[in-house]
């Protein structure tokens, strides 16, 4: 188009071929008031989102695994002992949650259930079940988290939870409510932990009277010196025996250990056998007295096995546990019998 003329581009309703014809703005008419043009408008630019990045995926932990549902994201990435599951500073809701743990005596305890909006307190679900809802753009606005026994007589489990303008409440523990109920605010984020309690199993110090023994035990470390016929070691938390000590009348001398241990087979020493701060387990152990001490007493020894549970009775030097499957020592037995 120019000022004086206006070209046409047409063709006839189902045809093939465009004509293109030239008009004088003169031969429209009197009536002519203009023309519409349709410029190439661009669309107004619109901001993305802003998302939280979905946390990087942690390994099964044998301690307490958790992750969270939440609202324009989806199921985050699985962390583990701690770490910050959920986002912070996007105003984003959390909508679902799920636990679980690599040790299955805790796996099998876990309980928890949330408070979703517009639905109240939810059942409570065990481990690997969703808890809240997903699809619904429903926010959980709280969280209980609990331990069945027996796990719970050796662990507590600690959570906190980050609240719609609040951020992070103070740390709860087995069965607290971590949230807010009838504010309507949102919950953002979330923190597990499981927190070992102190086992009191026995004492500080070994007996200067006869035989005593304690157990290294995955998570607890040292238990406490236990007598004849005490059981040393935990049983039902699938937690491995990493080390064994006996002491008689405060010594060591005489008493032979052998212990086979993860990656290492076996070890031979003087009254200890195994390792602590390497997380290997203990397999087998082997107990002997020697010299004078053979004299006195006769030494016979129980172990309890993974998958296995308790064996048979095992004396002088003979081996209990296994060696080649990769099954830990949870607890050991022992009992003194004086010679005549």
């Amino acid at each position: 188009m120019n000022e004086t003329t206006l070209t046409i581009s047409e063709s006839s309703y189902g045809g093939v071929f465009f004509t293109t014809r030239a008009i004088s703005r003169n031969a429209l008419g009197a009536g002519f008031q203009g023309f519409i043009y349709i410029g190439d408008f661009a669309l107004p630019s619109v901001a993305p989102v802003n998302l939280p990045p979905k946390n990087q995926l942690q390994a099964i932990s044998s301690g307490i695994n958790y992750e969270t549902h939440v609202s324009q994201v989806g199921w985050m990435n699985q962390v583990a002992d701690g770490a910050v599951s959920g986002s912070t500073g996007y105003h984003l809701a959390v909508e679902a949650i799920r636990l679980s743990s690599g040790n299955p005596s805790i796996n099998q305890a876990i309980r928890y259930r949330t408070h979703v909006q517009d639905i109240g307190w939810q059942d409570w679900k065990t481990s690997g079940q969703i808890a809240g809802t997903t699809g619904q753009a429903k926010r959980t606005e709280a969280v209980q988290i609990s331990l069945n026994q027996p796990v719970s007589e050796y662990y507590d489990i600690a959570y906190r939870t980050h609240i719609q303008g609040i951020g992070w409440q103070d740390w709860v523990t087995t069965g607290q409510v971590a949230g807010t109920t009838g504010q309507a605010k949102r919950l953002e984020a979330l923190q597990v932990k499981l927190v070992p309690k102190k086992i009191s199993q026995g004492s500080t110090s070994p007996s200067n009277a006869g035989f005593s023994y304690r157990s290294h035990i995955q998570s607890f470390g040292w238990l406490g010196y236990v007598l004849n016929q005490a059981i040393s070691g935990v049983t039902g938390l699938s937690m491995r025996l990493e080390a064994f000590e006996m002491i008689y009348q405060g010594k060591k001398d005489n008493i032979q250990l052998e212990g086979h241990v993860e990656g290492i087979g076996w070890q031979t020493s003087s009254g200890i056998t195994g390792t602590t701060g390497q997380s290997k387990r203990l397999e087998a152990i082997k107990i002997k007295f020697k010299n004078d001490l053979s004299k006195k007493y006769t030494i016979q020894y129980r172990v309890h096995v993974q998958d296995v549970g308790w064996q048979a009775w095992k004396k002088e030097g003979e081996i209990a546990g296994t060696t080649g499957q990769a099954k830990r020592l949870e607890a050991i037995q022992c009992q003194f019998i004086p010679k005549s």
